[in-house]
């Protein structure tokens, strides 16, 4: 069985064994870390780790096709063929909670309150709209019902009078120009980020003088074009780029070419400490910003806090 949208993403999660150990040892370490309050872990977090995916062939879930019949039937609208056919698939919705800053909607729920939302999402629905993940520190993100079969997905913004009355004013802000692309980014993303051992993050504050990114750290595109591939799915504003021991996604921001606001920075991975380094030679030759580098574990902060003394 071949997708016809996410095949590419399903490649991934499926062409090299992903071992769950870490992830649920992280997740045991939460529960015994908030075990006085008697806080378990969402059910949902542990799902996609019973699943085999290593060489695994798409396989469709009648219980899914069921529940998205009836949502369509109870809600009198028809599901844009990309999403259906993402949460058709066994894996579909369990793989949208393997990052716990994010909450995917149940299928059961599309189209009403899940948590943690706490908005009236039957109104919105009456507006074509429909929220299916949730960002801890920030908002919904939705689709729009009359968008097309690969519709785009938006951060949502609204305003009521109290948390669950009656709806005063929308505004969608595009975070991805298809569904396709948003499961995708976010599912490389993370990814990229549970399989690595090595690398570290560089975030800005362009408010902040301190901590805005200075002019000479920018980067050009067509230099990292001659030795990384770049992720043609977009999402959030970022480039994803790739190689054989590196990988890395950048805001735009971050370009020589894009207009300076003190913004820029992303997130930054290899497969040795060795590559790791390499990779800081190769982007930001003699001059890296290693004082707004943050490590991604304690080993990839030695690597950071040794080039800093071997470059002053």
């Amino acid at each position: 069985m071949k997708l016809h949208y996410h095949q590419a993403i399903f490649d991934l999660l499926t062409q090299t064994p992903i071992d769950s150990t870490r992830y649920l040892q992280a997740i045991a370490e939460y529960e015994e870390m908030y075990r006085p309050s008697k806080q378990p872990t969402p059910p949902e977090w542990k799902t996609w780790t019973t699943f085999d995916l290593y060489q695994r062939e798409p396989q469709i879930s009648e219980p899914n096709i069921q529940l998205l019949d009836a949502f369509e039937t109870r809600s009198g609208v028809t599901l844009p063929a990309s999403m259906r056919e993402w949460y058709s698939l066994d894996i579909g919705l369990p793989m949208l909670y393997v990052d716990d800053s994010w909450w995917a909607t149940s299928l059961s729920k599309l189209g009403s309150s899940d948590w943690p939302g706490d908005t009236n999402h039957k109104q919105l629905l009456a507006l074509n709209i429909l929220p299916f993940i949730s960002e801890q520190q920030s908002d919904d993100c939705c689709i729009r019902l009359d968008q097309g079969d690969d519709p785009p997905v938006y951060w949502l913004h609204e305003s009521r009078k109290s948390s669950a009355s009656e709806l005063l004013d929308v505004s969608l802000i595009e975070n991805s120009p298809r569904f396709s692309d948003f499961v995708f980014c976010y599912l490389w993303d993370w990814l990229v980020s549970y399989q690595s051992i090595y690398g570290f993050s560089i975030h800005t504050i362009p408010s902040v003088p301190v901590l805005r990114y200075k002019p000479e750290y920018r980067l050009s595109l067509d230099h990292i074009s001659h030795q990384f591939k770049e992720i043609a799915q977009q999402l959030f504003g970022k480039k994803r780029f790739y190689n054989q021991s590196q990988r890395f996604s950048i805001w735009s921001d971050t370009f020589s070419d894009k207009s300076y606001d003190g913004s820029g920075g992303g997130e930054f991975y290899a497969d040795s400490p060795e590559a790791l380094c390499d990779l800081i030679q190769y982007l930001w030759g003699n001059n890296p910003p290693l004082h707004k580098m943050s490590g991604l574990n304690s080993e990839s902060s030695q690597i950071i806090e040794n080039l800093t003394i071997k470059l002053t």
